[in-house]
């Protein structure tokens, strides 16, 4: 997140943000491939730590022990809504305060995980907070947050002015 925080800060620095503008591409273009670099990043990392459960059960032999689905929805939908969150935050209001935004869209996203769990107690019993049904209920949310969160980009740069 903060490597996206100092590129948005390069771009602003650069005088980029005008520059993309008079090049002969759509505005909804540039939104695009911004959140097409925030999906191969995500992918990524999920790869790499794919890596990590192959090298641990190659080592190890037996996985059963780890809560693989926790651990991966967890970091998934945390990262997915933090994003979400934030990009469209930044867009509109500048990258100045760039690393504290990415703090409080981090702690809005928990958040998030929290309310999910609040509401699946409401209609289910016993629901754990990491447990799978909060996981993937949370998942669910962000990338539906993650979707909005594009339109949301999309327009927020339609009516900049820069």
């Amino acid at each position: 997140m903060l490597s996206i925080g100092a590129s948005l800060q390069m771009d602003e620095a650069s005088k980029w943000n005008r520059f993309e503008l008079t090049m002969p591409i759509r505005r909804r273009t540039v939104i695009h491939a911004k959140y097409l670099s925030f999906l191969m990043l995500i992918l990524m990392g999920s790869a790499v730590s794919l890596v990590t459960l192959a090298l641990t059960y190659v080592s190890k032999g037996d996985i059963a022990h780890l809560n693989l689905s926790t651990g991966y929805t967890f970091g998934l939908s945390l990262s997915i809504s933090t994003l979400a969150i934030y990009y469209p935050v930044i867009l509109k209001f500048g990258v100045e305060k760039s690393e504290q935004m990415v703090m409080i869209s981090a702690g809005l996203a928990v958040g998030l995980r929290f309310l999910v769990w609040m509401l699946l107690n409401l209609y289910m019993d016993d629901v754990n907070y990491n447990g799978p049904e909060t996981g993937y209920a949370t998942l669910l949310l962000a990338v539906l947050l993650f979707a909005v969160s594009y339109l949301i980009s999309v327009r927020i740069h339609r009516n900049k002015e820069f």
